[in-house]
């Protein structure tokens, strides 16, 4: 298996994906980079293909079966400028409002701007005439073809669609092109690749929808509730909570979802609550055991690096995302079913349904057989996770206090344990963000959090941070590392001009602390260098200039106390505490080593 049987499955399953999601019409003007595309559209039995020589006038041909069908119609051609002569069909289908899928042909990333034939700048080609735009990855046997080209063509349809707008697929082939050989071993017309189904709700959740989702729901016994940052607020816990407790399925919640903190303030929210997942899932025995059949997922990417692998291996199980327009947050490319709506509509009516209240055409005999008497399978998995998830907090609590020594989990825990009714709370990334979703435990009290987790950056933490708190009345703490607060050290004055309150607690490594926990090179003295990058700065002195205090605390159970009375004294309190890198990797590790040995004794499997 080459590069040919590479670019010929991605073709495939590009090709094969668009036919899925209503694509019927391919118009093809000839050339040589093209031709794995070329070739699979030309004997594709869900497509009917026109070949023009003219480049330009095969998009305006395109345009005008859209524009008369009422649904996206592809163009495809070679590299170079063939793409360019795209160009006034593409504008004219961005300002007449018509769906149009334009495919064009490249050469691979090294051979632009090199000299190579036939070879301009084409990302980006299409500028803002396109509602969305992808330069895809070169094909590769090494990873999974079908689900990334897949789900590229799923995406566009749906794009197209939504925008009633053109959408452009670059996609770069490295030669030898495409063999005959190749060609042979991929089926014709056959999905190669898990198609995603889309459905867009912009005007709200319909009967059918509903219907047709909590009939899958109800099917199966073992089911994930997962909910990711920026799913709702603590106001629509109950919703979520209902949901999870009329399937009996587990509701696991990422700090960022704005739910975890308060959750156990619903009725029933202990009972279904799960968020010692980053812990559980690092034990192999009960990952293999608890693999679901079907996730409904919320909200934008994860903050659990384990969560986010045992979800991409979940191949198997169908994976339904609910997400607000222009949201895809799928990075592994393992989601099988999209419905582009807010999540809240979505949830409050599945409950509705399930619970047999509000829904009633929605209820079925069998609906209300499983609701009046759960099957005992259905029960044990849910107490299962949460037997798994008891143990685990349980644990990391006895250990934490145990420890009794700063690190990045403790100082977390300390913090929301220390928070009043109605705080905010701004988490820093790399290791505060981490920290705070391992160790810190589901609470009866509203706090809310927050994070810059869309580029995941450390640049601007401080600023965000005192932005948000500007606006706010209520207590607001931000927990960030020295690196972070460094690096944004001149935000300080901003507290200083407009007179702002923030707390801000700052866990001092020394350096970076999150690249212990990563690969390091066995050369002595690149990591210290390279990596984690001590910088020996007194940063109380930063703080004193822009008229703030700092309060340096040098025994790690006086934390809370100095927190609160930073609280209590507003304006802008700066509360450092010093932690060990080497120290923290030791320490995190032994308490998930115990919590994973309690959670194992707890659910009969020791260690």
């Amino acid at each position: 298996m080459g590069t040919d049987a590479a670019n010929v499955r991605a073709a495939a399953a590009l090709l094969d994906n668009l036919a899925a999601a209503g694509v019927r019409e391919v118009c093809i003007s000839p050339g040589s980079r093209s031709a794995p595309l070329a070739l699979i559209a030309g004997s594709h039995p869900g497509l009917q293909h026109y070949v023009i020589t003219d480049e330009r006038d095969a998009a305006f041909f395109a345009l005008g079966i859209a524009k008369r069908a009422g649904r996206p119609a592809a163009v495809l051609c070679t590299s170079g400028t063939a793409a360019a002569n795209f160009a006034p069909a593409v504008a004219e289908a961005s300002l007449g409002r018509v769906p149009l899928i334009v495919m064009t042909a490249d050469r691979p990333t090294e051979l632009r701007d090199a000299g190579a034939a036939q070879t301009i700048r084409q990302p980006g080609l299409f500028a803002s005439h396109v509602c969305w735009s992808v330069d895809a990855a070169v094909p590769e046997e090494s990873w999974p073809l079908e689900r990334y080209f897949g789900t590229l063509a799923c995406r566009a349809v749906a794009a197209a669609r939504r925008c009633r707008a053109p959408v452009h697929i670059n996609v770069p082939f490295r030669e030898p092109l495409w063999s005959d050989a190749a060609l042979e071993r991929v089926p014709r017309g056959k999905i190669s690749g898990p198609r995603v189904d889309y459905s867009h709700a912009a005007t709200g959740i319909d009967d059918a929808t509903v219907r047709r989702l909590a009939s899958r729901l109800l099917a199966c016994e073992r089911g994930l509730l997962v909910c990711g940052p920026g799913t709702a607020d603590e106001n629509d816990l109950d919703a979520f909570v209902d949901l999870a407790r009329a399937l009996g399925w587990p509701l696991l919640l990422d700090p960022l979802s704005g739910m975890r903190f308060g959750a156990l303030h619903a009725a029933d929210g202990a009972s279904v609550v799960v968020d010692a997942y980053d812990v559980l899932l690092r034990s192999e025995t009960f990952a293999a055991a608890h693999r679901p059949d079907l996730v409904l997922r919320f909200g934008a990417p994860l903050t659990s690096k384990v969560l986010v692998r045992f979800l991409a291996d979940q191949s198997a199980a169908s994976q339904i995302a609910a997400w607000p327009g222009g949201m895809w947050a799928d990075p592994d490319f393992v989601v099988s079913d999209v419905i582009e709506c807010d999540p809240m509509p979505l949830v409050t009516a599945l409950g509705a349904d399930l619970l047999g209240s509000g829904a009633p055409k929605a209820s079925t005999s069998a609906a209300r057989a499983r609701r009046s008497q759960p099957k005992d399978e259905a029960r044990s998995w849910l107490e299962s996770w949460a037997d798994g998830q008891t143990a685990v907090r349980a644990s990391l609590s006895r250990s934490v206090l145990g420890a009794g020594q700063a690190f990045e989990g403790a100082i977390a825990s300390t913090i929301v344990d220390s928070l009043p009714e109605g705080s905010t709370l701004f988490v820093g990334n790399s290791l505060p963000v981490r920290a705070v979703d391992t160790f810190a435990a589901a609470t009866d009290r509203r706090i809310r959090v927050l994070a810059n987790r869309g580029a995941n950056g450390i640049d601007g933490v401080t600023a965000t941070a005192l932005g948000a708190a500007s606006v706010s009345d209520a207590p607001f703490v931000l927990f960030t590392g020295d690196l972070s607060f460094l690096h944004d050290v001149g935000a300080l004055q901003i507290a200083h001009r407009h007179r702002l309150s923030l707390t801000i607690v700052i866990a001092n490594n020394d350096g970076g602390g999150i690249f212990s926990f990563l690969q390091r090179p066995a050369k002595a003295g690149l990591f210290e260098e390279l990596f984690a990058t001590p910088h020996g700065i007194e940063l109380g002195r930063a703080v004193e200039m822009c008229g703030g205090r700092h309060r340096a605390v040098s025994v790690f159970s006086d934390l809370a106390s100095t927190l609160a009375s930073a609280l209590r004294d507003g304006g802008l309190q700066v509360v450092e505490i010093a932690t060990d890198r080497e120290r923290t990797v030791r320490l995190h590790q032994e308490c998930v080593d115990l919590a994973l040995a309690d959670a194992d004794r707890a659910l009969g499997k020791p260690r």
